[in-house]
């Protein structure tokens, strides 16, 4: 599965990199999981990095061969997403 790569172009424009949401991150208070495809042009290693630091109610999981779009069509690639809406359920129990 791929993306088409030109539509990182308007993530980088002027407008858009001066936004500042890190409030609207750091108020979510329920669960969060990050779904990071490590290749991903967008989704950094270090934007990760950050948003896991910014807010304790996120996870984070590295889908380390695959872009910005994980295609959740494995079963252990769906499990990361099971495991994580289930934890509740399960406890004690990790995400992925």
């Amino acid at each position: 599965m791929r993306c088409d790569r030109a539509i990182a172009k308007g993530f980088r424009a002027a407008w858009f990199t001066s936004l500042n949401l890190w409030q609207y991150w750091e108020a979510i208070e329920v669960p969060i999981l990050i779904l990071h495809g490590a290749k991903s042009d967008l989704l950094t290693y270090d934007l990760c990095n950050d948003m896991i630091e910014r807010n304790p109610n996120a996870t984070l999981h590295r889908f380390h061969d695959c872009g910005h779009v994980p295609p959740l069509m494995t079963t252990d690639q769906v499990d990361v997403v099971t495991n994580f809406l289930t934890r509740d359920m399960n406890p004690g129990k990790e995400a992925g």
